[in-house]
């Protein structure tokens, strides 16, 4: 009778460690994850117009941004341009590959600067290749003034 209750209770603590083994291997997955994103490295050392620059009311831009990046966790990753107004609205966007190591890039996007904005908000985050958030998005901001 002691074996049988021995056994009984060695089958109830299997059976709660194989329930345990999808959330430990989730963790460890996420955990992954965070350590290659806490890898990447994004900075913007250039641009054009300069930062400080003040935009006007309908009128066409072409922004350049020059980028340095690093990162080894992945052969390669996706940099983009996002261009926005204050209230977050999508004006522009363009994205480049660009492959593991320590460089530098430079993204280019025309667009026209909409009526009603005040500012546009430029952000360059970094994804690296099989993830879906970006561990850096430098930005900067442009003011906006009538014609």
């Amino acid at each position: 009778m002691n074996n049988r209750f021995r056994y009984s209770r060695i089958q109830k603590d299997l059976r709660k460690l194989r329930a345990l083994i999808p959330f430990l291997l989730g963790i460890l997955i996420l955990h992954s994850q965070a350590s290659a994103l806490e890898a990447a490295t994004i900075k913007i050392v250039k641009t054009m117009p300069q930062d400080g620059t003040v935009l006007t009311k309908d009128s066409e831009i072409e922004l350049v941004i020059d980028v340095e990046y690093a990162f080894k966790e992945t052969k390669t990753a996706t940099i983009s341009l996002v261009i926005q107004d204050q209230d977050a609205n999508h004006i522009a966007e363009t994205s480049i590959v660009v492959n593991e190591g320590s460089e530098r890039a430079t993204l280019r996007k025309k667009f026209k600067v909409p009526q009603n904005s005040k500012s546009i908000v430029v952000y360059t985050p970094i994804y690296l290749q099989g993830h879906e958030t970006s561990s850096a998005a430098p930005a900067i901001a442009y003011n906006v003034k009538q014609k």
